[in-house]
């Protein structure tokens, strides 16, 4: 049981459970490898994973011994996903928990593991906050994203900590080739939601930049069975990249991002009238989250010996300002926490080719990395307002080697010497075995993974409920994986099947402090193990229509033999797209299983509520959730669009005592420009 507060809000998180309470105070509170049409042929297209890998060079999905999904911003703008957690759901190993709102918390877990487990990047920048090592999914909009990757397994020997179960890798359009175009788009539909979009970019292979906006307000719905409050959230995306070639050698590229989402969230009590012992659920009350994030990055080029060396100089910052109030908290009405984290670095890749050994082409890559990482809590009378910090050294190296264009291998290794936690050595390896004669391929990879604990876990004070603990050690963990890819009827259908283990040592979770009697993160003795099958299929029987389907079996246990809450064993999707007109129109379905999942309730004992109580766990109902979307150019630039989300109109939770939305449809247009396609 991991117990954290971010933005006020104290979530209880049993570490592989994440379990939210909202107790303020003392106030009782995808396409899996993306379908791309190129001369009626089905291709798998290719994975840029910048960063990702050292070298930052785009390589072919099917070379990767890693298990990969990707989503296009072409699917995304086809599904009109609005919320990129949403564009994550329908993906093997991939689970979606949203509590509350939409403004609220929202994580996203791999293959069994905690959201602060998965690294998320956005343009090159790691944007888990230094105070929870999360990413809260209800800051980003899924608007002019142009790639989604997602890599699944220890990932810890390229990334560090936090990738401990995988990365998503998040890059938005940035025009570096192609003419200057510009688009915007207004949409509407239920509980009064309005989105507004803008963005303009272009480039020539010299000079390039991108602006994009979006906007997006709605009134909500009311989370609670109590009341009629309903949550409303209001989000805001602004981004501007760009970069110039002076030359054939030197090139400069930068990113600058800010973000704010700002929304109402309930407190978590006993329900109106009920007599203890009684589970905690959401009750209505006029709190405010108000979150902000700016993040930058600057990376400058040098190119040499006609580009087999490539090297690279880069800083970034990431800085999460998360404010709650709380107006019926009489001990905590405003709280504050704010984050930050600084990186310097550099990478350097030589690449070569030796034809007359197996044909193999090969890269050498190198990296030296300093992170800073600050928390501090403010706000009111219980939180100092003193800055933490720790600093991280690291050094990198990665080898990649492709031999007879049948044989790939990839090996990592980095080292890290963090001043709170020490040293630590991870390392990554996977592998690509493809036969042409029977159209498939055989992929596996092994690695190890490393999370520090949170800032929160190690600084944090809640009073009256939590209290931090400065001895936890760092999770670790140790995974591999081995699938299987076929092909069928000339590539028009791909299927692929991967098994994985995964374990983890040293879990954080929570206990009961015998001095304070607040609830304090320790580390778990033994090994929480996560096993499970992954199957995705692709399937185009038609030039203009597209099948993609997966299924996930996950057994997740932690280390006192109870399963991991919030994940379901079963789950699964199916999408289908058609295209019409001579591609003027297009209609997408998609329908995701979320299976039954057990999630963990805190039973409240007396009145009033003082922290006394008792954890128990409830299991959640299986869900199927159906989206129709559908548009069609009325003119070269104009486009009409429409969805329905929740179609079934779905009564589900996500997290016990949470209502989630209805069923709800929505409509817009957008209209494109480009320098030479004017308006007709």
């Amino acid at each position: 049981m991991r117990i954290y507060s971010v933005g006020g809000r104290v979530r209880e998180v049993h570490r592989n459970s994440s379990i939210l309470i909202l107790a303020l105070g003392m106030s009782a509170y995808g396409l899996s490898g993306a379908l791309a049409q190129t001369n009626g042929e089905t291709v798998l297209e290719d994975i840029v994973v910048e960063g990702a890998t050292l070298s930052s060079n785009g390589i072919n999905y099917s070379d990767l011994g890693s298990s990969t999904s990707v989503v296009t911003g072409e699917e995304i703008e086809a599904r009109q996903i609005t919320h990129l957690a949403d564009a994550l759901r329908s993906l093997p190993g991939v689970a979606v928990s949203r509590t509350g709102g939409f403004s609220g918390l929202t994580q996203v877990r791999i293959r069994g593991a905690e959201g602060n487990h998965v690294l998320v990047m956005v343009d090159g920048v790691e944007v888990n906050s230094s105070t929870d090592g999360e990413f809260d999914f209800s800051d980003l909009l899924a608007d002019n994203i142009e790639r989604i990757e997602v890599i699944r397994g220890p990932q810890s020997g390229i990334w560090g900590s936090n990738a401990l179960a995988g990365v998503i890798n998040i890059t938005t359009k940035s025009g570096e080739n192609g003419p200057v175009t510009s688009s915007a788009s207004i949409e509407a539909g239920r509980f009064d939601t309005k989105k507004f979009t803008a963005s303009v970019r272009g480039g020539n292979g010299h000079v390039w930049g991108a602006i994009n906006y979006s906007a997006l307000r709605t009134n909500g719905f009311n989370v609670s069975n109590f009341g009629s409050e309903d949550e409303y959230a209001k989000t805001t995306n602004l981004s501007a990249t760009g970069g110039i070639r002076l030359n054939k050698y030197l090139s400069f590229r930068g990113v600058l991002r800010a973000s704010q989402k700002k929304g109402g969230f309930d407190n978590l009590a006993i329900a109106p009238g009920a007599v203890v012992p009684s589970p905690q659920v959401a009750v209505d009350a006029p709190n405010i989250t108000d979150h902000r994030g700016t993040n930058a990055k600057g990376t400058a080029q040098l190119d040499l010996l006609d580009g087999a060396w490539v090297q690279q100089f880069y800083v970034s910052d990431f800085v999460s300002d998360r404010e709650s109030l709380t107006p019926l908290s009489f001990f905590t009405p405003r709280s504050v926490f704010l984050g930050e984290r600084q990186k310097y670095g550099y990478i350097s890749t030589y690449k070569f080719n030796l034809p007359d050994f197996a044909a193999s082409k090969h890269s050498i890559t190198g990296l030296l990395e300093n992170e800073k990482e600050q928390f501090t809590p403010s706000g009111n009378a219980f939180l100092d307002g003193l800055t933490r910090g720790r600093e991280t050294d690291s050094i990198a190296g990665e080898y990649r080697g492709e031999f007879d264009g049948k044989y790939f291998v990839k090996g990592s290794a980095r080292h890290d010497d963090n001043d709170a936690f020490g040293k630590f050595t991870t390392y990554s390896l996977s592998g690509v075995v493809k036969f042409p004669g029977l159209a498939s391929r055989l992929h596996g990879s092994v690695g190890t993974g490393v999370v520090y604990p949170s800032m929160f876990e190690q600084f944090g004070v809640f009073p009256g409920f939590f209290t931090p603990n400065p001895n936890l050690l760092p999770e670790e963990s140790f995974g591999w994986d081995i699938g299987y890819e076929q092909k069928f009827l000339g590539g028009r259908l791909v299927v692929d099947v991967t098994y994985f283990e995964q374990d983890l040592v040293n879990e954080i979770t929570s206990a009961v402090d015998p001095v304070t009697f607040n609830f304090t993160s320790i580390n778990l003795a033994g090994i929480s193990d996560r096993r499970g099958v992954e199957v995705a299929a692709q399937f185009r029987p038609m030039d203009d229509v597209t099948i993609a389907a997966s299924y996930s079996y996950l057994d997740a246990t932690e280390s006192t033999g109870l399963r991991e809450v919030r994940r379901p064993k079963h789950s699964g999707s199916v999408k289908a797209g058609y295209r019409f007109g001579d591609g003027k129109g297009q209609v997408n379905t998609s329908i995701v299983y979320n299976g039954k999942m057990q999630d963990i309730v805190f039973v409240q004992t007396n009145v009033p509520f003082f922290g006394s109580g008792f954890q128990d766990r409830r299991t959640l109902g299986d869900y199927w959730l159906v989206g129709i979307a559908a548009h069609y150019d009325v003119l070269p630039n104009v486009r009409l669009f429409g969805r329905v989300e929740n179609a079934l109109d779905q009564d589900y939770e996500e997290i016990f005592g949470f209502n989630t939305p209805g069923a709800a449809a929505y409509a817009g247009v957008k209209v494109k420009l480009t320098a030479d396609d004017p308006v007709e």
